[in-house]
């Protein structure tokens, strides 16, 4: 199983770039960076999330899941079972890592553990963008790459080896 992957969307057009960017970057000390919480936010109450879930992603009070699984706890957010959220919404159990924007080459890149943040971009896909995406896995295992289509469709492609793998 990789361990963590580099992650990089792709926008054919500076006007497709520029829009993503303003919805969902933001400016900090680094620069411009993005976070999967710009896209799907994790609820912020026990209250909003129970009315928005149910009891899917409250925690028992001895901290574990509805299947049993005992989680580390988020200080301000005992309540939450963040890592079902955060799998059933972005794909992956942490938010981008060491995200970057290169706006000449109208890239977003960020690394993520074990895999890409699929859910996030079938979610990014469902809303209209248009976006390829590559991913790549440390020590080139595994690569994948995928793009959202014309009707909002996501496809996504995976590889066991570069030689099949068309990195551009």
């Amino acid at each position: 199983m990789p361990n963590w992957i580099d992650n990089t969307m792709h926008f054919d057009t500076a006007k497709a770039f520029s829009a993503f960017c303003k919805a969902y970057c933001k400016e900090d000390e680094e620069g411009l960076t993005f976070s999967f919480a710009s896209v799907v936010a994790e609820p912020e109450t026990e209250a909003e999330c129970r009315e928005k879930y149910g009891e899917k992603y409250i925690l028992s009070a001895d901290g574990k899941s509805q299947d049993g699984l005992k989680l580390g706890r988020v200080k301000g957010k005992e309540w939450f079972n963040w890592y079902d959220w955060q799998m059933d919404f972005w794909g992956v159990k942490w938010d981008a890592s060491n995200s970057f924007v290169n706006k000449e080459k109208r890239q977003i890149g960020f690394e993520t553990p074990w895999d890409a943040p699929v859910k996030l971009y079938e979610t990014l896909a469902s809303q209209g963008w248009k976006f390829r995406f590559t991913a790549v896995c440390e020590g080139d295992m595994w690569q994948s790459e995928g793009h959202a289509d014309e009707s909002g469709v996501f496809i996504d492609k995976e590889w066991d080896n570069e030689e099949d793998f068309d990195n551009d």
